[in-house]
């Protein structure tokens, strides 16, 4: 809690089970949204998982509203159960004191295999750290709830990743071989006078 305001920092839906000795272990969200997709997709209980491949862009959101009082400034991170896979949070590191809402991040699959999420499964953490005074204005705009347009648009389509380089780089020497192999016949076949 915030000496300074002495409300809850993590504003609901808290799992007693998140709390380490430095920091909050937060959940994956219901909504994301991935790159080679075209909107964004909601996860349930039944539908629990999410799929990011190498070179994929994601915008994955916590389960939990996090409020940040005046004093205070937020830290976040992927865990590294996940950061040790090749994904990489490419959304800011911090959350403005004042803020209040779901958390967003941006997050990239830098490694050679896919990465599996599960909904409600601690996937980012929080730390705070305190300031020497309240700051004189808090973050002044509300807070995200769901995925937006604005978001996602920028991202829509499959990017350029050394996995899909090699792939494509792959299915190329390999066409080089076998029009190398066609050439080679049809030059023996000449030279032997088959043709």
């Amino acid at each position: 809690m915030s000496d300074n305001n002495k409300l809850p920092i993590l504003y609901n839906l808290l799992d007693i089970k998140g709390f380490r000795p430095a920091n909050y272990d937060l959940r994956l969200g219901n909504e994301f949204f991935v790159s080679r997709e075209k909107y964004p997709k909601r996860l349930s209980e039944t539908d629990a998982y999410i799929v990011i491949e190498p070179g994929d862009f994601a915008i994955l959101t916590t389960y939990e509203y996090i409020y940040v009082p005046d004093d205070l400034l937020g830290l976040i991170s992927l865990r590294n159960s996940y950061k040790k896979y090749g994904l990489i949070n490419i959304s800011g590191f911090h959350v403005d004191p004042g803020y209040y809402g779901k958390l967003m991040f941006s997050v990239y699959n830098a490694g050679p295999e896919k990465v599996i999420l599960k909904y409600k499964e601690p996937v980012f953490m929080i730390m705070y750290d305190k300031l020497k005074e309240p700051v004189l204005k808090g973050y002044g705009k509300e807070g995200f709830e769901n995925i937006t347009v604005d978001l996602v648009s920028g991202l829509i389509g499959y990017s350029v990743s050394p996995v899909r380089l090699k792939a494509r780089i792959d299915r190329l020497e390999m066409q080089l071989k076998i029009i190398m192999a066609i050439a080679i016949a049809v030059v023996v076949a000449k030279i032997t006078g088959v043709i």
